[in-house]
C-alpha cells in the first residue's frame, strides 16, 4: 500500500526534497536517496551540489522544511526518543538544555544498544 506524503524542497539544494516522513529524494527523477546511520544512531544522507557532497542529519532536514522555528531554537528533539523516527509529528525545535534533559540517559543508552543489536541481526 502506498502511503500519502508531502515533499518540500531542501533549502540550498534545489535538486532534492524531503517528505514529512523523512524520505529524501531527487526532485527530477523522484528517486529516494539512500540513508545510513551515523555513530550516534541518527539517520544521515549525502546531498550533492556543484560536485561537492555534504552529509546532513535527516531529522534536521525535516525540521527545517516543515516545522516553524520562530524562536530560532538550535536543536531538534525526537519526542519518542527513537532517533530514526523522523516523522514531523515526532520532531520539535528545542534548546540544548531541553534536549539533553529530555528522557533519561539510561533509557537512551538502552534504546541505542537495542537498536544496534536489531540492526546487527538484520545484517545492516
Amino acid at each position: 500500500m502506498k502511503r500519502w506524503t508531502i515533499y518540500r524542497k531542501i533549502k540550498g539544494y534545489d535538486n532534492y526534497e524531503v517528505s514529512i516522513h523523512g524520505d529524501v529524494r531527487n526532485r527530477k527523477f523522484k528517486k529516494l536517496k539512500r540513508t545510513c546511520y551515523d555513530k550516534d544512531g541518527y539517520l544521515i544522507v549525502g546531498l550533492h551540489k556543484k560536485g561537492v557532497k555534504k552529509i546532513y542529519k535527516v531529522h534536521r532536514l525535516v525540521g527545517q522544511a516543515f516545522i516553524d522555528n520562530k524562536k530560532h531554537l538550535p536543536q531538534i528533539n525526537h519526542k519518542d526518543e527513537v532517533k530514526d523516527n523522523n516523522h514531523i509529528s515526532n520532531l520539535e525545535w528545542c534548546t540544548h538544555a531541553y534536549n539533553s534533559a529530555y528522557g533519561t540517559v539510561i533509557e537512551r543508552k538502552k534504546a541505542t544498544w537495542q537498536r544496534k543489536r536489531e540492526l546487527a541481526r538484520a545484517g545492516m
